[in-house]
């Protein structure tokens, strides 16, 4: 057997020292950042219990000109029930382009769909209430519930 010679380490050459220049940091361009999107919740969701109570639905957010969409399910087991939305009861002013209810009839275990139109000219930053009435048709109950309406600028 033949023996390897250990490697003879190599030496660094000492380096003339420079001097580092002083980094100037470029200036990056301003960064554009997007804004904060104004929140719009055109859409809720009004659903009947099976024992016929109705909790308040979430808050609809919209624009002037803007849709409104009330999701209507009836999860009664029989009745079939009415549910209106009353642009004249909208405060502190109307802000619907409709002046007649929205009303439609939901069978049981079955849904529909109101719509509505916020006018050019309601005022925004606004919070409106609102009354929603639910009837059932077997024994003639209304349940009435009053939830809220922004109408809010889509160019914050």
């Amino acid at each position: 057997m033949t023996k390897k010679k250990p490697r003879a380490s190599k030496k660094k050459k000492p380096r003339a020292s420079k001097k580092k220049k002083p980094r100037t940091r470029k200036k990056s361009p301003a960064r554009i950042t997007p804004l904060p999107g104004t929140p719009v919740a055109v859409l809720t969701k009004i659903i009947i219990k099976p024992d016929g109570s109705v909790d308040k639905p979430e808050k609809l957010i919209s624009f002037r000109k803007g849709p409104l969409v009330w999701l209507i399910h009836n999860k009664h087991l029989a009745a079939d029930h009415t549910v209106t939305v009353d642009p004249n009861s909208f405060m502190p002013s109307k802000p619907l382009v409709e002046m007649t209810p929205l009303t439609t009839t939901v069978k049981p275990r079955q849904w529909d769909v109101l719509i509505g139109n916020i006018k050019p000219d309601a005022y925004v930053q606004t919070g409106y209430t609102y009354g929603i009435h639910a009837m059932n048709l077997a024994n003639f109950q209304t349940v009435t519930i009053d939830p809220d309406l922004d109408v809010v600028d889509p160019k914050p």
